[in-house]
């Protein structure tokens, strides 16, 4: 694990340390159209093979953050993404984020 971020070999323990599945700066191969694009994303954490998690140590969350796990998560297709802030003054600030694939058009074949 060199050359990993703290916070993320952190998590990756703390992870390991509750049997749960994840692997730390995992490639993830990027859709559109359900077609693989030349283009790949490298997500801070991926536990269960499904579930994005970024790591961040802002002074507080922005629209910009939950606009990238909302690109990732759509990009990957993964269902559910987690951003968890450690650079918040008070308190650790986290935020789950769902992905609800848009429904194909049907109208064209009524």
């Amino acid at each position: 694990m060199e050359n990993i971020n703290p916070l993320i070999s952190t998590n990756f323990h703390e992870l390991n340390l509750r049997q749960i599945p994840n692997s730390p700066q995992q490639e993830i191969q990027v859709l559109y159209k359900g077609k693989p694009l030349k283009k790949s994303y490298v997500a801070d954490l991926v536990a269960y093979n499904k579930v994005i998690i970024e790591i961040k140590a802002l002074d507080h969350l922005t629209p910009r953050e939950y606009a990238q796990l909302i690109n990732y998560l759509k990009a990957t297709g993964f269902p559910v993404g987690v951003i968890i802030n450690f650079g918040a003054e008070k308190e650790m600030q986290w935020k789950r984020l769902i992905n609800i694939p848009k429904p194909e058009d049907n109208a064209s074949h009524n």
